[in-house]
Protein backbone atom coordinates (compact mmCIF):
# COMPACT_ATOMS: atom_id res chain seq x y z
CA UNK A 1 0.00 0.00 0.00
CA UNK A 2 1.56 3.45 -0.78
CA UNK A 3 0.67 6.35 1.11
CA UNK A 4 -0.39 9.79 -0.49
CA UNK A 5 1.34 11.94 1.01
CA UNK A 6 0.68 15.70 0.59
CA UNK A 7 2.58 18.66 1.42
CA UNK A 8 1.85 22.24 2.58
CA UNK A 9 3.14 24.07 -0.69
CA UNK A 10 0.65 21.81 -3.12
CA UNK A 11 -2.52 22.52 -0.76
CA UNK A 12 -1.86 26.23 -0.70
CA UNK A 13 -0.76 26.47 -4.54
CA UNK A 14 -3.84 24.09 -5.63
CA UNK A 15 -6.25 25.74 -3.47
CA UNK A 16 -5.33 29.28 -4.04
CA UNK A 17 -7.55 29.65 -7.00
CA UNK A 18 -10.41 28.00 -5.24
CA UNK A 19 -10.16 30.64 -2.45
CA UNK A 20 -10.03 33.40 -5.42
CA UNK A 21 -13.50 31.98 -6.22
CA UNK A 22 -14.73 31.49 -2.91
CA UNK A 23 -13.95 34.47 -0.92
CA UNK A 24 -14.07 37.75 -1.79
CA UNK A 25 -10.08 39.32 -1.57
CA UNK A 26 -11.23 42.08 1.26
CA UNK A 27 -12.29 39.10 3.33
CA UNK A 28 -8.55 37.37 2.84
CA UNK A 29 -6.64 40.26 3.30
CA UNK A 30 -9.04 41.65 7.00
CA UNK A 31 -8.64 37.74 8.27
CA UNK A 32 -10.95 38.30 11.03
CA UNK A 33 -9.94 36.99 13.80
CA UNK A 34 -13.15 35.37 15.11
CA UNK A 35 -16.37 34.55 13.31
CA UNK A 36 -19.39 33.74 15.03
CA UNK A 37 -21.31 30.44 13.86
CA UNK A 38 -23.80 32.51 12.14
CA UNK A 39 -21.47 34.53 10.27
CA UNK A 40 -19.29 31.40 9.40
CA UNK A 41 -18.08 31.68 5.79
CA UNK A 42 -20.09 28.12 4.56
CA UNK A 43 -17.98 26.51 1.23
CA UNK A 44 -20.03 23.82 0.23
CA UNK A 45 -19.48 21.34 3.03
CA UNK A 46 -17.38 22.73 5.03
CA UNK A 47 -17.80 26.26 7.00
CA UNK A 48 -14.08 28.13 8.34
CA UNK A 49 -14.18 29.65 11.69
CA UNK A 50 -11.85 31.24 13.96
CA UNK A 51 -10.41 31.21 17.42
CA UNK A 52 -7.61 32.95 19.17
CA UNK A 53 -5.21 30.47 17.82
CA UNK A 54 -6.40 30.67 13.85
CA UNK A 55 -8.59 30.01 11.67
CA UNK A 56 -10.43 26.24 10.79
CA UNK A 57 -12.06 24.31 8.20
CA UNK A 58 -15.03 22.42 9.63
CA UNK A 59 -16.54 19.89 7.71
CA UNK A 60 -20.32 20.88 8.27
CA UNK A 61 -21.59 17.24 8.49
CA UNK A 62 -19.84 17.21 11.74
CA UNK A 63 -21.24 20.51 13.55
CA UNK A 64 -22.79 18.43 16.12
CA UNK A 65 -19.79 17.07 17.37
CA UNK A 66 -18.30 18.98 20.45
CA UNK A 67 -14.82 19.96 18.79
CA UNK A 68 -16.89 21.75 16.19
CA UNK A 69 -19.05 23.58 18.01
CA UNK A 70 -16.52 24.79 19.64
CA UNK A 71 -14.51 25.94 17.03
CA UNK A 72 -17.71 27.36 15.14
CA UNK A 73 -18.66 30.06 18.34
CA UNK A 74 -14.92 31.14 18.09
CA UNK A 75 -13.74 28.99 21.44
CA UNK A 76 -11.14 26.78 22.05
CA UNK A 77 -11.53 22.99 22.09
CA UNK A 78 -9.67 21.11 24.95
CA UNK A 79 -7.54 24.10 25.68
CA UNK A 80 -5.72 21.71 28.60
CA UNK A 81 -4.98 19.11 26.28
CA UNK A 82 -3.28 22.07 23.60
CA UNK A 83 -1.30 23.72 26.34
CA UNK A 84 -0.18 20.16 27.90
CA UNK A 85 1.47 19.61 24.32
CA UNK A 86 2.59 23.08 24.01
CA UNK A 87 4.60 22.32 26.76
CA UNK A 88 5.86 18.78 25.56
CA UNK A 89 6.82 19.17 21.99
CA UNK A 90 9.86 21.54 21.88
CA UNK A 91 12.13 19.10 20.64
CA UNK A 92 12.36 17.18 17.69
CA UNK A 93 9.42 16.16 15.02
CA UNK A 94 5.96 15.09 16.27
CA UNK A 95 3.30 12.50 14.98
CA UNK A 96 -0.27 13.68 15.32
CA UNK A 97 -2.31 10.86 14.55
CA UNK A 98 -6.00 11.53 14.02
CA UNK A 99 -5.58 14.79 12.58
CA UNK A 100 -9.25 15.42 11.90
CA UNK A 101 -10.24 18.74 10.69
CA UNK A 102 -6.44 20.00 11.67
CA UNK A 103 -8.20 21.46 15.07
CA UNK A 104 -5.02 21.58 16.88
CA UNK A 105 -2.87 22.57 13.81
CA UNK A 106 -2.10 26.35 14.50
CA UNK A 107 -1.36 25.94 17.64
CA UNK A 108 1.57 22.71 16.92
CA UNK A 109 2.61 24.46 14.30
CA UNK A 110 3.39 27.57 16.39
CA UNK A 111 4.64 25.51 19.55
CA UNK A 112 7.51 23.10 17.55
CA UNK A 113 10.91 23.37 17.69
CA UNK A 114 12.34 25.48 15.19
CA UNK A 115 13.30 23.69 12.11
CA UNK A 116 10.84 20.41 13.89
CA UNK A 117 8.55 18.89 11.24
CA UNK A 118 5.29 17.81 12.70
CA UNK A 119 3.59 14.51 10.46
CA UNK A 120 -0.08 14.18 10.70
CA UNK A 121 -2.39 11.52 9.86
CA UNK A 122 -5.84 11.40 8.80
CA UNK A 123 -8.15 8.24 7.54
CA UNK A 124 -11.42 10.22 7.19
CA UNK A 125 -11.51 11.43 3.57
CA UNK A 126 -13.94 14.92 4.75
CA UNK A 127 -11.41 15.32 7.75
CA UNK A 128 -8.76 15.16 5.53
CA UNK A 129 -9.76 17.39 2.71
CA UNK A 130 -10.59 20.43 5.73
CA UNK A 131 -7.38 19.66 7.27
CA UNK A 132 -5.68 20.58 4.11
CA UNK A 133 -7.93 23.77 3.88
CA UNK A 134 -7.01 24.69 7.61
CA UNK A 135 -3.38 24.23 6.70
CA UNK A 136 -3.77 26.64 3.89
CA UNK A 137 -6.14 29.25 5.86
CA UNK A 138 -3.01 29.74 8.41
CA UNK A 139 -0.37 29.36 5.72
CA UNK A 140 1.15 26.53 7.54
CA UNK A 141 4.56 24.81 6.74
CA UNK A 142 5.88 22.52 8.88
CA UNK A 143 3.42 19.78 8.49
CA UNK A 144 3.06 17.56 6.49
CA UNK A 145 -0.83 15.78 6.01
CA UNK A 146 -1.24 12.54 4.78
CA UNK A 147 -4.83 10.59 3.86
CA UNK A 148 -3.88 7.65 6.06
CA UNK A 149 -4.86 5.98 9.39
CA UNK A 150 -1.54 4.88 11.83
CA UNK A 151 -1.08 1.60 13.06
CA UNK A 152 1.18 -1.09 13.75
CA UNK A 153 1.35 -2.17 10.31
CA UNK A 154 0.54 -1.99 6.82
CA UNK A 155 -2.73 -3.54 5.83
CA UNK A 156 -6.16 -1.86 5.03
CA UNK A 157 -8.99 -1.43 6.54
CA UNK A 158 -12.63 -0.64 6.80
CA UNK A 159 -13.23 2.89 8.68
CA UNK A 160 -16.87 3.75 9.59
CA UNK A 161 -17.20 7.59 9.14
CA UNK A 162 -21.47 8.12 10.44
CA UNK A 163 -24.14 5.75 12.82
CA UNK A 164 -27.18 4.39 11.54
CA UNK A 165 -28.67 7.95 11.26
CA UNK A 166 -25.81 9.09 8.60
CA UNK A 167 -24.46 11.21 12.05
CA UNK A 168 -20.55 11.34 11.41
CA UNK A 169 -18.62 9.83 14.00
CA UNK A 170 -15.30 10.11 15.50
CA UNK A 171 -13.89 13.40 17.12
CA UNK A 172 -13.56 11.41 20.86
CA UNK A 173 -9.76 11.75 21.92
CA UNK A 174 -10.67 11.41 25.05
Amino acid sequence: MSLERVSVGWAWRKLGRLWGRLLDRDFIRRRPKIIRPREALNIGAYAIAYNDYGGYCVPLESVHRPASRYIMAGKIWEDATLEFMRSVIRKGDVVHAGASFGDFFPLLSRAAAPGAHIWAFEPNLQNYKAALLTLAVNEIGNITLTHAGLGAGEKTASLIIANDRGLALGGASY
